[in-house]
């Protein structure tokens, strides 16, 4: 049997005996009766049902991998927010004890400002008159 037989009787199953090769029909094939119409609306059906699952399975897979790179992308946002929380907190913590010794340190320098008030007011007046001690010590010189 040459090439140019088989293309045919590969190209119009179900007419007859193919030339040269008697008695060879494919399965279900009746003569006359259109058997490969039905066959090959079966094969249809499976290979759009294999189709079907295949993209299905195709669908899940990539859903999955999306749904996984979300995931890892959520929980790295999260953990950036929860150390950017820390140091925050670390911050606010420092400025605190910052502020408290600002605080302890402006209340010691006015007391202490407070309590040499009096001395500095002391200096700055100007001495009323020489002391009995110092009039002997002006006469003196």
């Amino acid at each position: 049997m040459n090439c140019a037989a088989i293309l045919t009787t590969e190209a119009n199953p179900g007419q007859g005996d193919p030339a040269g090769l008697p008695g060879k029909r494919r399965p279900g094939a009746e003569k006359g009766r259109g058997g490969n119409q039905v066959i090959g609306a079966l094969e249809t059906i499976g290979w759009i049902i294999v189709a079907a699952v295949a993209a299905w399975g195709l669908t899940l897979a990539h859903a999955t991998s999306a749904i996984s790179r979300l995931d890892a992308s959520r929980r790295r946002e999260i953990q950036y927010w929860k150390d950017e929380c820390a140091r925050a907190r670390a911050h606010a913590a420092q400025v605190t004890q910052d502020a408290a010794a600002f605080a302890a340190g402006n209340r010691q320098g006015r007391d202490e400002v407070i309590s040499i008030m009096p001395l500095i007011m002391a200096a700055k007046q100007p001495p009323a008159g020489p002391a009995n001690g110092d009039q002997d010590l002006a006469s003196k010189s």
